[in-house]
């Protein structure tokens, strides 16, 4: 550990203790833009897996097609919820990456939130319309009882992530509980930044940012109580799974070198041995998404790794797919058995139509909403970063 800053918040052209000759090579010329291939990819198959796994639980053809798929099929199948888990990993990288070398301001700070607001909101916003209609329709024509129609107070705090908060049991696009999540992620990692850097000037054995230390190893510390049962707080709490979270942030932080390489080591077996208390397979699977992300920079090979165009194409459609697939996908699935009956032809097919029809319905709104609504968060620009050459592990320059 001597020698290696803890985080490291100086903005020159030196890296204070860095070994930068033990990390990565830059794989980018300067100026050249790429996206993280591998994270696209793993992004898109956590939507798929997601997917899977509502399709497979309905109730309309669960019992059938739990009879027809061969058992590890049908386990793994199951095994789908850890697509979220997944997602938490990858947004703590991508929010570490997308903050790397910036001063959090409040100015700052204001312009994230708007920006994320921007990119975020109009699917979602969209999401909760076509929900409200599709269940409109389905009371009038198919007599689905269902959820009640929403009130004006319960449209507008679903539109700001607040049902549960209010204390509504759902909210009305039901995957939408992992947004408040995220939401409460980004702002708190961001304003930890700032804070931190705010105390940077202190100095605790000789490290100079003592203010990083003190606050991330608080919340890291509460997640771990959180996941070992020491402290009982509600999921829908962000300190429940932040764990996930912040070893995504880790993972950018150790290949950026502003972090002693050992941490992530050490908080990933920390975030896995989790799993001997619960038994809960998910942990171990985001923690090893953490650690195959890590290896994937160490190796320069975040760009190449699965850069396949389906994979691609559905990374580039995720939060579209993860948004519109409960309520395309599933409804899909529920037609097929009102009309087609249980039949094996008639579930294996309604399985797959949900798939082709939530993939075309992601496109869709990807292509008319969520494209354009990336374009107009990227006129906010975030104040830039202070000036500093990056070292040469620094895996720069990602459109992620």
């Amino acid at each position: 550990m001597e020698g290696y800053p803890l985080i490291s918040t100086q903005t020159d052209s030196a890296m204070p203790h860095g070994d930068v000759d033990a990390l990565p090579r830059p794989v980018l010329a300067a100026g050249e833009t790429r996206r993280f291939a591998f994270i696209d990819a793993l992004r898109g198959l956590a939507a798929l897996a997601v997917c899977g796994v509502h399709f497979y639980s309905d109730p309309s053809y669960h019992d059938t097609l739990e009879r027809l798929f061969p058992g590890w099929l049908g386990t793994s199948i199951a095994l789908g919820t850890v697509g979220v888990q997944v997602f938490f990993v990858l947004s703590g990288f991508v929010i570490a990456h997308s903050i790397r070398q910036s001063r959090v301001t409040a100015r700052f700070l204001g312009n994230f939130a708007l920006r994320r607001s921007l990119r975020l909101d109009p699917p979602y916003w969209t999401a909760i319309f076509i929900v409200i209609v599709l269940n409109a329709v389905g009371r009038r024509i198919l007599h689905d009882t269902g959820f009640p129609p929403p009130t004006g107070v319960e449209i507008v705090l679903n539109m700001f992530y607040l049902p549960l908060a209010a204390g509504y049991s759902h909210f009305i696009v039901v995957v939408a509980w992992t947004l408040a999540i995220e939401i409460q992620f980004y702002l708190v990692l961001v304003t930890c930044v700032g804070l931190s850097q705010r105390m940077g000037s202190k100095r605790v054995m000789g490290y100079p940012t003592f203010g990083y230390a003190l606050i991330f190893t608080a919340l890291a510390g509460v997640g771990l109580a959180c996941n070992y049962g020491l402290l009982h707080i509600s999921y829908n709490i962000f300190l429940v799974p932040w764990m996930l979270f912040f070893l995504g942030a880790l993972a950018w932080w150790s290949l950026d070198g502003t972090v002693w390489r050992g941490w992530i080591w050490i908080y990933a077996a920390l975030t896995a041995a989790t799993y001997f208390h619960e038994w809960d397979v998910r942990m171990l699977i985001g923690v090893g998404t953490a650690v195959a992300i890590y290896a994937g920079g160490l190796l320069g090979k975040l760009y190449d790794w699965l850069n396949v165009t389906p994979l691609q194409f559905l990374g580039r459609i995720s939060y579209s797919l993860y948004l519109g697939h409960a309520m395309v996908g599933q409804k899909v699935v529920k037609l097929g058995h009102r009309f087609c009956g249980d039949s094996s032809v008639a579930a294996i097919g309604s399985f797959l139509a949900a798939f082709a029809v939530s993939i075309s319905f992601a496109y869709l709104m990807y292509r008319w909403i969520e494209k354009p609504s990336v374009r107009l968060a990227k006129r906010i620009k975030l104040k830039p970063p202070a000036a500093r050459e990056a070292p040469a592990g620094v895996i720069e320059g990602a459109a992620v």
